[in-house]
């Protein structure tokens, strides 16, 4: 599946955390844990992984573009106590 984001958004996280979506979309490529987020935003799946040794939580949304479905990832942040949690109980 295709991965996009917004350019801008890239930009104030890699300001922010260091990095941007270009890394942490490689959460997808080792085992990860995934829910929907659900409450005040239907439509948006947590990921939570493992980047460069580290937990993170990424929010995206899959959607559908003229090409095909892609996840359009939103945002992210290093992973809470509970989030971390849910990781390692999955």
């Amino acid at each position: 599946m295709d991965i996009s984001y917004d350019p801008a958004k890239n930009e104030e996280l890699i300001r922010r955390r260091g990095i941007g979506f270009g890394e942490i979309k490689n959460i997808f490529l080792q085992p990860y844990y995934e829910e929907p987020r659900g409450g005040y935003y239907p439509g948006q799946t947590m990921a939570i992984g493992y980047y460069n040794r580290k937990l993170w939580t990424l929010i995206y949304e899959e959607i559908e573009d003229d090409i095909g479905q892609l996840r359009w990832l939103v945002t992210f942040w290093p992973s809470t106590t509970i989030e971390k949690r849910k990781y390692r109980n999955a």
